[in-house]
């Protein structure tokens, strides 16, 4: 889910954003002790090392290779990165 912040309170956050058809919605998003947070930074590619856990996205070129437009990096989780339907954090 993504969307902007409509409100805050206590361990309850409402998140505007919109369906698929372009509709306004609003979610109510709980968390707790568990839920993990991330925050973005901007960073150049010496952040990237060999061990981290990389989520890349961008366009196929005709070679195969990605052509990146985003980079998501964070260390490993006891040594492994989640897998595909499993992110690191909630939502």
């Amino acid at each position: 889910m993504r969307g902007s912040v409509a409100s805050v309170t206590g361990s309850s956050i409402t998140v505007a954003g919109a369906d698929a058809s372009g509709n306004t919605t609003q979610t109510s998003v709980t968390v707790d002790d568990k839920t993990k947070y991330s925050k973005l930074t901007t960073a150049t590619p010496d952040a990237i090392a060999q061990g981290k856990c990389v989520n890349a996205r961008g366009s196929l070129d005709n070679g195969g290779t990605l052509q990146a437009t985003t980079i998501k990096l964070r260390p490993a989780s006891d040594g492994k990165c989640a897998g595909p339907g499993k992110p690191p954090h909630g939502g």
